[in-house]
């Protein structure tokens, strides 16, 4: 795959201060994760009748807690470090190799994946049809399941892999390279808002009928785990690092913080697990149905806006806790994998019982501390894997495929 190369650009994560935003971007991405995954497995599994309960219990400034936002922070920062190095390559050589791509981002997936997978199936003592399309990563694209709880997110992610090379390519050839991303950003968010027309989808339930019956509305369902429909963070991560390849420098920048903190808001700040708050007193059909539409969207948008101003502003000094950012950034994808059994582990200790009637009793305390200990934990595991099992085998396959290891 060849293209014109490019005047080459200063490395935009040459600074050490940049690095660290982007790590505290991920790192923060999968902690709300975690805290989301506890706080929905306690509306799941507390006592019928406890959830007006705990969510009187659970103060509004932890509202983001229940927002699903924190894996659309991880798409768009992995879109944004990804697309830099395929721009970054294709200026430097001008081409991008396909051969060498897919095997360096299938030797980062394949591993982890697969163990991840034979351990949930053996869990489950399962290994019928679900369990096959899993391997694929087609549980969500050809049924309604992947056997890895999380594994949703990695059949995104394979499709963006096999698309984001062509999308480059498309973008550096274009000549109004923000209309083509204008266009790509309207095709993979507008489906969202056609299906929830064409469903006749009563979209202000989705979150009150998810915490009454314990499962998502199938529209709800289809909107958070089909994959099509949560492409537009990775268009615009994309979009940012073709911005930051550039050296482009953010307009307006007060206003654009701004812009980009109620961006934010939106996306993680609206009370909307609580049927009787005001978003759902003063919101109508056509105002859920554009949140639901659109949410995912915009705070990626917001959050994309923050990183461009941070990454391009004068400051030269490391983020406090960069090591600890750094190290959760680095394990992510092991975390991501295995955090949600050790939700389980770590609630004992918190609680302290193993009876689920203790849920009843949640506090904001309890979500906190359970997600602090999961996360502890998990990070812990994802380090012996990375050492004795991602690692290795990552450095074997690209040494035995491509010669060398390269990252």
């Amino acid at each position: 795959m060849t293209a014109m190369t490019a005047q080459r650009r200063p490395d935009p994560l040459a600074s050490a201060r940049n690095r660290d935003i982007l790590h505290a971007c991920r790192a923060l991405g999968i902690l709300q994760v975690i805290w989301f995954h506890v706080i929905i497995a306690v509306a799941r599994l507390a006592p019928e009748g406890a959830m007006p309960g705990i969510i009187d219990r659970i103060p509004g400034v932890l509202n983001p807690l229940w927002q699903a936002m924190g894996v659309d922070l991880i798409f768009m920062v992995s879109a944004l470090l990804l697309g830099l190095s395929l721009l970054s390559e294709a200026q430097d050589t001008g081409r991008i190799s396909l051969r060498a791509h897919a095997i360096k981002r299938l030797s980062r997936i394949l591993p982890l994946y697969w163990l991840a997978l034979l351990v949930y199936a053996l869990a489950e003592g399962r290994f019928g049809g679900d369990f096959w399309r899993s391997a694929l990563f087609a549980g969500h694209i050809l049924g309604d399941r992947n056997v890895i709880p999380v594994g949703w997110s990695m059949e995104v992610i394979i499709l963006v892999y096999m698309a984001l090379p062509f999308a480059v390519m498309g973008l550096l050839r274009s000549r109004r390279p923000w209309l083509w991303l204008a266009g790509a950003l309207a095709l993979t968010s507008l489906p969202r808002l056609a299906y929830l027309v064409l469903s006749h989808a009563d979209a202000a339930g989705f979150y009150p009928v998810m915490l009454a019956d314990r499962t998502p509305p199938p529209a709800a369902f289809d909107l958070y785990f089909r994959p099509w429909f949560r492409l537009s963070p990775f268009v615009i991560g994309l979009g940012l690092a073709f911005a930051l390849s550039r050296g482009w420098r953010p307009p307006l920048r007060p206003f654009l913080w701004l812009l980009s903190f109620a961006g934010l808001v939106y996306g993680t700040g609206l009370p909307i697990h609580d049927a009787d708050s005001w978003p759902y007193r003063m919101g109508g059909p056509v105002f859920w149905s554009l949140f639901w539409a659109f949410c995912h969207t915009i705070f990626a948008l917001g959050a994309a806006g923050v990183i461009w101003l941070a990454v391009t502003g004068h400051g030269t000094a490391r983020l406090p806790l960069h090591r600890l950012w750094q190290a959760i950034s680095q394990a992510i994808f092991p975390i991501y994998l295995f955090h949600m059994p050790i939700i389980a582990l770590a609630a004992i200790p918190v609680y302290r019982s193993t009876d689920l009637e203790a849920l009843a009793g949640t506090t904001a305390a309890h979500v906190l501390a359970t997600g602090a200990l999961t996360a502890a934990l998990t990070l812990g595991l994802a380090m012996l894997l990375n050492r004795y099992v991602e690692a290795p085998l990552q450095t074997r396959l690209r040494r035995r495929f491509l010669g060398n290891a390269p990252k």
